[in-house]
This record gives structure tokens, sequence and C-alpha cells, in this order.
């Protein structure tokens, strides 16, 4: 059993497939555009990083032939062009839950959820998957292919060690059943 996609698409549609490589375009633009970010100490409005996990899902959504049933939830409350978040903390994570996640169900088909709310002082996200969850996952594939899907979230969990170096404190908590995988992150507020 394989989880991987095929490395390309073949698009019927050339208008499809110029819309998508616009998308690509614009992913990587707010990618680079939030690595090289001044202000704020390389952070960046949770609106530009909720959009970088949109174009995400849409992209993956293509390669799964409109099988994939995502969403982005903002409590009412939340103006997301108003707080402050380090950039591509959750997308290895959004990452994660699909091709391990997800791919690697019988029918390679899910759900992905991005929920978001506030309290007084921080933002709290989560990634909710109905995936095979990670314990699963861990028995189908061998150490090397496990490496290669670690290093990402092992690249976030350096990134959260700087940023706590740098004063800005962010919990990360996983849990995970055969049922799939919650992933919540607490940020501080940090106002824009």
């Amino acid at each position: 059993q394989t989880c991987a996609l095929p490395i390309s698409v073949n698009f019927q549609d050339t208008e499809k497939a110029n819309e998508k490589l616009l998308q690509v375009s614009s992913f990587l633009r707010k990618f680079l555009g939030s690595l090289n970010s001044k202000d704020h100490s390389g952070l960046i409005l949770l609106n530009d990083e909720l959009e970088i996990i949109r174009i995400f899902l849409e992209m993956q959504n293509v390669l799964h032939n409109g099988r994939l049933d995502w969403s982005i939830n903002l409590s009412e409350d939340i103006d997301p062009t108003e707080w402050l978040v380090p950039p591509l903390l959750l997308q290895p994570y959004v990452e994660n839950a699909i091709v391990w996640g997800l791919d690697c169900k019988e029918n390679k088909e899910g759900s992905l959820r991005v929920n978001i709310r506030e309290s007084d002082t921080q933002l709290h996200i989560e990634i909710i998957d109905d995936g095979i969850g990670i314990e699963e996952v861990l028995k189908l594939y061998p150490s090397k292919e496990r490496k290669m899907e670690e290093s990402g979230a092992h690249i976030v969990r350096q990134r959260l060690a700087l940023l706590k170096s740098l004063g800005i404190h962010i919990h990360l908590e996983i849990t995970s059943s055969q049922s799939g995988t919650i992933v919540r992150f607490t940020y501080p507020k940090v106002q824009a």
C-alpha cells in the first residue's frame, strides 16, 4: 500500500490549469514574502497565513480530483487582519494530515478542518483530520519514509524553540487515534 500522489497532474481544461498555476505563483510569492518580512520580527498577518493554507488546500484538492473535503473556520469574533503569527507553522501539519492521514485511507478520501478561535490573550488553532492516525502510519511505513514525513514537523519544532528564545511562546499539542489526528497550536496574540 502506498500513500504517494502522482507527481504530475493531467489537466484536461487549459483554463483550470492556468488558474491553478496562478495559485501556485501566488502561494510562492506569499511564502517568500513571509520569509523576507522585516516587520514585526518576521511575523505575518493571520489573514496571510490562512491564505497560504487555502491556496495549498485548493492545490491538494485538484490532486485529489475534488474529493478532499476541507474548510477553514474562524469564530465570528476574530478579524484575521488584526493579528500577527509566525509564518508557515501550520502548513507542514496540514500537509501531513493529507499525505499521511487521508491519503493512507483505503478510499483516499477524508476531511480536514482548520478551526480558529481566540481568548483574551491567545489564538487557538486546531488542524483536525479523519485520517488513519499517526500510530497506524508508523506501522505501515519503514523508517526511511517516516523520517521524510517527520522532517517538516522537526523544522517546526526548531522554529518553535527559536521563537521561544525571542519571547514568543507557542504551545503545540498533538493527539491521534485510528479515527484521525488533532494538532493544536496556542499563539500569544500579537496586534498588527
